[in-house]
């Protein structure tokens, strides 16, 4: 019976090994204590090759499922925290984050590195933490192997939209642009036409702050062109909202007009009072502006007092107040128009408050100046993962290098047993052969039971030599029977002066290669109602190996007239044929 105390033993210890490496580094050496308390106990081939296989079976599977099952639970936590993103959940602590990015820095391949980065930046702007957030959109970025058939251009484009709008918040417009073409880029290789399209548009809101108003109206023609295009209108009226100050500032008020009534008609950001959804209450002061340069005071002060009444966020009291104390200014109101004007200038100042003027500065500088350092720090952790790979890859050749010594020694000690057997059962049949055709050959009756077993033992070690000539993939040929040592052994005995006759030996050793090369020749010529006797048999060895009868004669020490009789009555007592001695010859001939 086998012992199963050390495979028990073996999942306990496998326990300690805290990485893939330990795990493997302890599997074998508990193989090869295995191995040893087998071979203690004295357990069959069989039984011991078997068990050795199984066992080796049982690491690589534990050992799979133990480095596999920690990876896919950190892939599922990574999973939640973007799903929690893409519903718009706020995070609140980024402890989680910084795990997950700390361990697929070192276990996770390109894609999985370049997310866990991500959704750490997507942490950090819900805590406010504007320098940080970048830091970690770059790192995501730089993590991306855009040269694989499998990069995750969707991620990487969301990497620079996210990026983008920490930039703008931050007032770098021109950062905010350079991230805005990368996330278009990689939305391409992505074949998003809608985030491509929408990142094209959020650009519009860069160039209106950099005043590059020619900008936005070009960029906006080629957006609105082909949103209506592979969209419809529905989807394109949603982007109207871009040009409108653009074409104000550039005297192009009718056609401001006409993006209006897009919008305000084909968007569906509207009830049916009129009133644009919440968040959205800038449109109040783009329509108030189209009124102001169109001389409409009353309805684009009704307008301006809709957004500072429904817009209560700094930015949209600052725009509102702005727009009141120009309509003031232009009904000659001036103590109105300068009431506006201060309360705007207070609510900028409250905006660019907000910003953290000198901590952007600062973020500013290190994002110009320091990214070398950053560079140098993501350099540090690439080649921490290489080392690790190279430690995990080492690791797995040591293990199938020590697996494949391990089969080979067993593949070698079993064709060892094989062959010693293969050998001691050709000498068993020698010796059985030569007994039974002896028995068969003498005068006196023998007991029925010996010679039944004799037959027995003989057939049983026919199929195992016969067996073992098949497994051990063996061919017989003519070559390898004339090429023999004893065939050349025979032939140098009659080259001699006079020829030399065979010994018992050189015939013992003659009916081995036959029995051998040739497993089922005696089986051919012995059954049971006939066996040949032992120079029946000798003769009918020669002829099989090609000796002419003028050889064997001499081989065997008879008369030309001796052999051809017994050839004669070997055709006989085998075939039941009454031939020439020719005959005989042909049929051992084609005995394979």
């Amino acid at each position: 019976m086998v012992n199963c105390s050390l495979p028990l033993a073996t999942l306990k210890v496998l326990s300690l090994g805290k990485t893939k490496e330990k795990r493997i580094f302890l599997c074998f050496p508990l193989i090869y204590l295995y191995l040893c308390a087998e071979n203690s106990a004295k357990i069959g081939m069989q039984m011991k090759q078997t068990g050795v296989l199984g066992l080796l079976a049982l690491m690589i599977v534990l050992l799979l499922a133990a480095c596999g099952e920690g990876h896919e639970q950190m892939l599922r936590q990574l999973e939640e925290l973007e799903r929690q993103n893409r519903a718009y959940e706020t995070f609140t602590s980024d402890s989680l984050a910084e795990q997950l990015v700390q361990y697929f820095d070192r276990h996770g391949d390109a894609n999985e590195r370049m997310r866990s980065h991500y959704i750490l930046g997507c942490v950090y702007r819900d805590l406010g933490e504007a320098p940080a957030a970048i830091n970690a959109y770059l790192d995501a970025a730089d993590c991306a192997d855009t040269t694989a058939t499998d990069c995750d251009f969707h991620t990487l484009s969301r990497v620079y939209g996210q990026m983008s709008d920490v930039f703008y918040q931050q007032n770098l417009m021109e950062d905010y642009i350079e991230a805005c073409d990368k996330s278009i880029k990689y939305a391409w290789k992505d074949r998003d036409t809608l985030q491509a399209m929408n990142e094209e548009a959020l650009k519009m809101a860069a160039y209106n702050r950099l005043e590059q108003y020619d900008k936005v109206i070009v960029a906006f023609d080629e957006v609105y062109e082909e949103l209506l295009q592979v969209y419809g209108i529905e989807t394109a009226a949603k982007y109207c909202i871009f040009p409108i100050n653009a074409l104000i500032e550039t005297g192009n008020a009718d056609k401001a007009k006409y993006y209006i009534d897009i919008l305000e008609t084909k968007s569906g950001y509207f009830d049916k009072e009129g009133n644009v959804e919440n968040g959205r209450e800038a449109f109040y002061y783009y329509k108030g502006q189209y009124l102001l340069v169109t001389e409409q005071y009353d309805s684009a002060e009704y307008y301006f007092r809709k957004e500072l009444q429904t817009g209560l966020d700094v930015t949209n009291q600052s725009m509102a107040s702005r727009g009141l104390s120009l309509v003031f200014d232009k009904m000659g109101l001036p103590d109105s128009a300068a009431k506006y004007a201060i309360y705007s200038y207070e609510m900028n100042d409250s905006v660019y408050a907000q910003m953290a003027t000198k901590e952007v500065e600062q973020a500013h500088a290190m994002f110009k100046y320091n990214r070398h350092q950053a560079i140098a720090n993501r350099e540090h952790i690439r080649a921490d993962q290489e080392k690790a790979q190279k430690e995990r890859l080492i690791a797995l050749t040591i293990a199938v290098v020590f697996g494949l010594l391990l089969a080979f020694s067993v593949y070698r000690k079993r064709k060892q047993a094989q062959l010693f057997q293969y050998q001691r059962d050709l000498e068993h049949l020698e010796r059985a052969q030569t007994k039974l055709q002896e028995l068969r050959s003498e005068e006196q009756e023998h007991s029925l039971n010996t010679i039944n077993s004799l037959s027995e033992e003989i057939a049983t070690l026919q199929r195992r030599v016969a067996e073992y000539a098949k497994t051990s993939e063996r061919r017989t040929t003519e070559t390898s029977l004339m090429e023999s040592d004893i065939v050349t052994h025979l032939r140098e005995l009659l080259a001699q002066n006079p020829p030399a006759e065979a010994s018992l030996a050189d015939m013992r050793a003659l009916k081995s290669l036959v029995n051998e090369q040739l497993p089922m020749f005696y089986g051919t010529l012995n059954t049971e109602s006939c066996t040949l006797n032992p120079i029946e048999y000798e003769v009918c060895l020669l002829i099989r190996v090609h000796f002419s009868p003028a050889d064997i004669c001499k081989l065997l020490g008879r008369s030309d007239s001796y052999i051809a009789v017994t050839r004669r009555r070997i055709l006989q007592k085998v075939y039941g044929i009454d031939g020439k001695p020719k005959d005989l010859d042909d049929r051992i001939l084609a005995i394979q």
